[in-house]
């Protein structure tokens, strides 16, 4: 009785003692494990930075607006890390746009450039800001450039001659609501240059482009109560004399002008189905 009863002090006293020890050498391990992760993040944290990428390195925006950028160090250690947050930004032209933790903002119309730096390597970006009014991004005026063939520049390729978009928007008459007039300009623009790139009338589709436009006008008078003044034929003939004005583009649109030879036209019922953007609200 008493030999069991030193056994069973002996055990209580070492056993614990051993299982202290078997904890203590896990914890041990433990901790080394821990260093080994931090040591390997501190590896990488110190590889040398090969170069930078950009998603975008050629910016277009219109003023006033927000656009984001997302930069990339490529690391010696063959690993990328995201470094758009902590680079540094820094721009040449602060009144066109800036760039904060990847985050931009455009101002004014203008072009710019902005250096992107982290770990002695730089990526640079392209920044252009085009004109707004109204919401709406203008195109580079073409100058010269405008007359010099039938159907002169469309850079941003919306149908419209970059030229008589510019005119619409800054120079064009209006005589009720302007916004609504320049969007229905720029729906009838439309259909003139396709009077100039298809003269025959092929399918109809110059007819009823040019058509759709009239029609909006006429919905838009009912719309908005217009008085009985004119301003639709000022209107048209304004817009017509921008569009047609070299000989060759008369011509065409004589050509054009000629296809409708004999033809009825009947007048659709009124309706803003006829308009490309829905001008009731505007």
């Amino acid at each position: 009785m008493l030999i069991l009863l030193l056994s069973i002090i002996f055990y209580l006293s070492y056993g614990s003692d051993e299982k202290e020890n078997k904890v203590s050498v896990l914890d041990k391990n433990s901790s080394v494990l821990k260093k080994k992760k931090v040591k390997n993040v501190t590896k990488n944290n110190t590889a040398k930075v090969l170069k930078l990428r950009a998603n975008k390195r050629d910016i277009q925006c219109a003023e006033n607006s927000l656009f984001s950028v997302s930069i990339v160090a490529i690391l010696d250690d063959k690993n990328e890390i995201n470094i758009t947050k902590i680079a540094q930004y820094e721009s040449d032209n602060t009144l066109v746009a800036e760039i904060k933790k990847g985050h931009g903002e455009s101002f004014n119309n203008g072009t710019g450039q902005i250096k992107v730096t982290y770990g002695n390597k730089s990526v640079f970006l392209n920044i252009k800001v085009f004109e707004t009014i109204e919401g709406h991004m203008l195109p580079d005026d073409p100058g010269d450039e405008a007359d010099k063939t039938l159907l002169g520049i469309d850079k941003n390729n919306n149908g419209v001659r970059d030229d008589v978009e510019i005119w619409i928007y800054k120079n064009m008459p209006t005589y009720h609501h302007p916004k609504i007039e320049r969007v229905i300009a720029m729906q009838k623009a439309k259909a003139y240059q396709m009077a100039l790139k298809d003269p025959n009338n092929g399918s109809d589709m110059v007819f009823d482009s040019i058509n759709k436009a009239s029609y909006c006008w006429a919905h838009y008078s009912t719309v908005k109560d217009l008085p009985i003044d004119g301003a639709m034929k000022k209107f048209n003939t304004e817009l017509k004399d921008r569009t047609f004005n070299t000989k060759e583009r008369i011509q065409t649109y004589f050509d054009y002008d000629y296809t409708l030879k004999g033809r009825v036209l009947v007048l659709p019922k009124e309706s803003g189905e006829y308009c490309n953007k829905n001008i009731d609200s505007l």
